[in-house]
């Protein structure tokens, strides 16, 4: 697959698009760990999908490069690379890689929180480049839920008025909480009126290239990935919405099997435990250092409480949120590329 999208193989292109790839056995799939025995049930679906926790832990197939069947791509590779997609496959053992999309391929959206604090709009802005770089010739634009311009109607506008007749909205969001289901589809059916179809992409979270970019941002600070001395603390903004701390707890779960020696979790409002209460928890544990991870996307009022709290309550170290990280980029692509391909999902 090329970076403009065009399939070299036109021929290839018609098969792809008639289904996924099957590409005889995998060779090298990387072993997820097992699932936790003592992690709560969550409802289970007749076919759970690659966002659903019980997927989490299976044997992994190794992606593939959609230009040439039946070669494996090598560890680390990754959306930048041309003609490649990382997939949830690597993460949550689902079935099949996604192909890049077609030529003309929908412009993506990127919908961000928004904050009066200009150090977000600047890593929001950061995150997008990266996108943009990755996938030359892709249109992508940003706009904000709140505190930010140009909005999610304005930005709609403006790619209707450009003669944009296809987007995916990716929410830049860790969870799909209330912004999720309930904000962004609301301000993005005015695609309808715009005659500008729209399909929304989930929120980024949950999902293990999160943890990545955690992993990144603590071997940065001299963290080795899993050093069982530490227990992580994996702080979030926090909501009201049960299924999305329930997620969370999940991604800590998976987190915890790479090897730290705890991963708990907390939150800046709405949800407890409170950050210090988290860190003063692990630290009663007798583990020698205790990490706060920032579940954050971008810089801002509760990212900074996290960081205050954390101080005060004793915690070794305390990470950056996340968003101007490959990982992120990654994972904003794969979510546009999952509703780009997949014509079953929501159009606003």
């Amino acid at each position: 697959m090329r970076s403009d999208g065009a399939h070299p193989n036109p021929a290839r292109a018609d098969r792809a698009r008639s289904g996924p790839a099957h590409s005889g056995p995998v060779e090298a799939a990387p072993v997820l760990p097992g699932p936790v025995e003592d992690a709560p049930a969550l409802p289970v679906s007749a076919h759970p999908g690659p966002e659903h926790p019980a997927t989490w832990g299976r044997t992994a197939p190794t992606p593939r490069d959609t230009t040439r069947p039946g070669a494996p791509i090598r560890p680390g590779a990754g959306t930048a690379r041309r003609g490649v997609v990382r997939s949830d496959a690597a993460h949550f053992g689902w079935a099949h890689a996604v192909a890049a999309p077609p030529a003309a391929a929908p412009a993506l959206l990127a919908i961000a929180h928004g904050s009066r604090d200009a150090r977000h709009a600047a890593t929001v802005a950061a995150l997008v480049a990266r996108v943009r770089s990755a996938r030359p010739g892709l249109r992508v634009e940003v706009a904000y839920l709140d505190h930010g311009a140009p909005s999610v109607p304005d930005a709609l506008a403006a790619l209707a008025a450009d003669g944009i007749r296809e987007a995916v909205a990716v929410p830049l969001l860790l969870s799909s909480a209330y912004h999720a289901k309930h904000d962004v589809p609301a301000l993005l059916a005015i695609g309808r009126q715009l005659r500008l179809a729209v399909r929304t992409a989930p929120a980024l979270g949950p999902h293990a290239l999160l943890l990545d970019a955690h992993d990144r941002r603590l071997r940065a600070l001299g963290v080795r990935p899993g050093d069982p001395s530490y227990g992580i603390v994996l702080a979030a903004a926090g909501s009201t919405d049960p299924q999305a701390n329930a997620d969370l707890t999940a991604l800590a779960r998976t987190w915890r099997r790479r090897g730290w020696g705890a991963v708990t979790v907390a939150f800046a409002s709405a949800a407890s435990p409170a950050v210090g209460d988290a860190v003063r928890d692990l630290r009663r544990t007798g583990l020698p250092r205790v990490a706060v991870a920032t579940h954050t996307l971008a810089p801002g009022f509760l990212p900074d409480r996290i960081a205050r709290q954390s101080t005060a309550s004793g915690a070794d170290l305390v990470t950056a949120p996340l968003a101007d990280t490959p990982e992120l980029a990654a994972l904003t692509l794969h979510r546009y590329d999952a509703a780009a391909t997949h014509q079953t999902l929501r159009t606003a």
